[in-house]
This record gives C-alpha cells, structure tokens and sequence, in this order.
C-alpha cells in the first residue's frame, strides 16, 4: 500500500539528516559517545515523525479519507483475511464439476475485491456490503 511507503520516505531523510547531526555532535561539540548516540537517535525521532506524518497525510488526503476511516478499512480488510482462507478451504469439500465451478468463480471475485480495496481503499465504501455479509455468507 502507498500508505505505508510514508515510512520508507520518513526513514529515508531521517537518517542522512541524523547522521549529518551525529557527525557535527562528534566533531564540533566534542560531547560523551553516548550522548552523541542520543543525538543521533533523537534527531532521527525529530526528523522522522513530521516527514512521515506529512506524507501519510497528503496520501489520505488524495484518496479523500481521514486517517480513522483509513485505520477502520484496514481492520476490515485484516478480518476479512481469515474468512478469504476459510473459502478457500472449502476447495477440498467439493464432489462435483458444477460446485467446484461455482466456487472458484465466487472465490475469484471475492479475491478480486479484496485486492482492490487494498489497493485503493477509497473504493471500500462502494463495496462494503460484501465485507459485511456477503463473505460471511459465502
């Protein structure tokens, strides 16, 4: 998800700006080892939170969600994972050509919805009656 490259970004500008901290804590205040440990990793936090928090923010933003519709789609997306397995189970139950049919077209488009809700979660709300009651029927 795109969501959580925010904290690949955040990671990626955090570090070279708290390594170049730790290098000027080294080198020009001439501080303990530890407490220039500290700075590193303090700078790291400072650096990190804002650069991740905005990059989340702005993806939400583009997809039209607040960040608690977006915590409350990705639940229902993780619940839904142990129904998908269930029906997948249901493959070495089956004694005809016509169920086996049946249920691979049933288990092909509940994968495919699954999938693109994850990829694009502002699709959630168009298809979530089938979160609802559809997959626990199924």
């Amino acid at each position: 998800m795109k969501y959580n490259l925010s904290y690949v970004l955040g990671a990626l500008l955090a570090v070279p700006i708290s390594f170049i901290a730790f290098l000027f804590s080294v080198f020009q205040l001439d501080l303990n080892f530890l407490i220039d440990m500290a700075v590193f990793a303090g700078t790291y936090v400072i650096s990190f939170l804002p650069i991740q928090w905005y990059s989340s923010r702005r993806y939400l933003k583009e997809m039209g969600l607040t960040r608690r519709e977006f915590h409350f789609i990705r639940k229902q997306l993780n619940e839904a994972q142990p129904k998908l397995k269930r029906l997948y189970k249901n493959y070495m139950r089956i004694r005809s050509y016509k169920e086996f049919k049946n249920l691979n077209e049933v288990a092909k488009l509940a994968r495919t919805i699954y999938n693109t809700v994850k990829q694009s979660p502002e699709k959630f709300y168009k298809v979530e009656s089938f979160f609802y009651s559809h997959l626990d029927n199924t």
